[in-house]
């Protein structure tokens, strides 16, 4: 027993040669000073906007993914050659599109 009253005593003498930091449980934190100088124009927790109720549910996404992919999926490139015009068509069609865009200027009232 008195070997255990010495271990606690010497445990304790150790203990008190520490040196621990002085911790103020009631005073005031780092940040006191700078909750102080918050910005006022940033909105507060109680300005938030409410939750919107009328939002699509997730089984209505669902179904008009699976829509566009049935359209997606029924969808054929149609088979087409291009034909690439002559010299004298791509010339003939420059021509009337000039035209037509003088006689709009034409009809133009300044």
């Amino acid at each position: 027993m008195t070997g255990l009253t010495l271990a606690c005593l010497a445990g304790l003498s150790a203990c008190s040669s520490v040196n621990a930091p002085k911790i103020d449980l009631m005073g005031g934190s780092a940040f006191d000073e700078d909750v102080q100088n918050i910005d006022s124009s940033i909105p507060s927790v109680d300005e938030a906007p409410e939750v919107p109720n009328d939002i699509r549910s997730d089984a209505s996404w669902d179904e008009s993914a699976n829509t566009m992919i049935k359209v997606r999926d029924g969808f054929s490139v149609p088979d087409k050659e291009y034909v690439q015009p002559s010299e004298a068509a791509l010339e003939a069609r420059f021509e009337a599109l000039k035209n037509q865009a003088q006689a709009y200027k034409a009809d133009d009232p300044k």
